[in-house]
């Protein structure tokens, strides 16, 4: 909605993908969109343009942002230190000792 609302006074239909490749490009420098965004935009569009309008196939050439790599957050030793100590429970403490020792995550 918000492709065909930025071209409102346009025929849509008709772009080339040159006019829609312009469009992402746009969105990507001046908007400032994350990359999920982005690929919601351009999955969206070429949804559109086959599924609804049915078009040929468009090939939009554009190099889709990657996500950066994040590295996880490391606890601090005085962090483990003070969370060891504050857990009076000993199943808790164990558990919570067994999990940390055990290397598991979160996630």
């Amino acid at each position: 909605m918000q492709y065909l609302y930025f071209f409102i006074s346009l025929d849509v239909d008709r772009f080339t993908s040159e006019e829609i490749r312009t469009y992402l490009l746009q969105c990507l420098q001046q908007f400032k969109l994350l990359e999920n965004t982005l690929h919601s935009r351009i999955n969206a569009i070429k949804f559109y343009y086959e599924q609804v309008l049915r078009q040929d196939k468009i090939f939009l050439d554009i190099p889709k942002p990657k996500r950066p790599s994040l590295l996880p957050q490391v606890t601090s030793i005085q962090d483990l230190q003070k969370m060891f100590e504050v857990t009076t429970n000993l199943k808790h403490n164990t558990i919570l000792k067994l999990c940390y020792e055990m290397g598991l995550r979160v996630g």
